[in-house]
C-alpha cells in the first residue's frame, strides 16, 4: 500500500508545482480544493493559525471613453497572484510598526505600474524592469477597505502606456525614494488605444 500512497503524493506535488508554474489555469474549484489541503497542511505540522495573501488583478479594456463612461469593457482580463517584494514587505512591516515614517501605500502616494519586460518575477526585484514602465496614480476613492480586503484601481486613457502590458506592480511612488509593493508577469494584451482600467485586490485570509 505504501507505493499507492507514494505515487498519489508524486501526482499531488507535480500538480501543484503545475499550479505555482501556470496560476492563470487554476480554476475557483481548484481554489477551494487547495485551500482545504493547506488548512490541512497546517494543522499536520502544528500551525493553529497561518495568514495568506491572496491577489487578483483585474484588467477591463474599453474602446473609448463613452464606452467607460457606460462600463461597456469589450474585454476583462484577470491575472491571479503575484510576488511580494523584499522592499515592499519591509515597508508594510514599518507601516505596521510606525517607523521611520515610512511612505503608505495609500490615496495620495499609491501608483500602479505596467511595463514590457517579462523577466519571472523574483522577490529580490525593486521595482519593474522596463525602463519605460507607465505608472499611473491610483483613482480617487481608492484604496477601498472592506474587512480584510482592499482594492487599489488606475485607469489609462488613451495616450497613456500603449505598449505590451507584461508586467505591473502597486508602488508608493514613481521616483527615486518610491517603493514597489508586488510585481506580477502576466500578458494582459496590447494597449495601443482606448482606455483599459487596472484593479487589483488584495485579500488576507486565515486558515484555522
Amino acid at each position: 500500500m505504501n507505493f499507492i500512497k507514494d505515487a498519489i503524493n508524486k501526482m499531488a506535488l507535480k500538480q501543484l508545482h503545475y499550479y505555482a508554474q501556470h496560476p492563470e489555469k487554476v480554476t475557483a474549484r481548484d481554489e477551494k480544493t487547495l485551500e482545504k489541503l493547506y488548512g490541512l497542511l497546517c494543522r499536520s505540522l502544528g500551525i493553529s493559525e497561518s495568514a495568506k495573501w491572496c491577489i487578483d488583478w483585474t484588467v477591463e479594456k474599453f474602446k473609448d471613453r463613452d464606452a467607460y463612461n457606460a462600463h461597456k469593457p469589450y474585454e476583462t482580463c484577470v491575472a491571479p497572484q503575484n510576488v511580494v517584494l523584499d522592499n515592499g514587505a519591509n515597508a508594510l512591516l514599518k507601516i505596521i510598526g510606525g517607523i521611520d515614517n515610512t511612505t503608505p501605500f495609500d490615496a495620495n502616494n499609491a501608483y500602479i505600474g505596467v511595463g514590457k519586460d517579462t523577466t519571472p518575477e523574483n522577490a529580490t526585484q525593486t521595482k519593474l524592469l522596463d525602463t519605460a514602465a507607465f505608472y499611473k496614480k491610483v483613482e480617487s476613492g481608492y484604496p477601498q477597505v472592506s474587512g480584510r480586503t482592499i482594492v487599489y484601481k488606475a485607469t489609462f486613457d488613451t495616450s497613456e502606456a500603449n505598449f505590451a502590458w507584461n508586467e505591473f506592480a502597486i508602488a508608493n511612488g514613481t521616483g527615486v525614494g518610491g517603493i514597489t509593493l508586488n510585481r506580477k508577469v502576466q500578458n494582459l494584451g496590447t494597449k495601443t488605444t482606448g482606455i483599459w482600467s487596472l484593479q487589483i485586490t488584495i485579500s488576507v485570509t486565515s486558515n484555522t
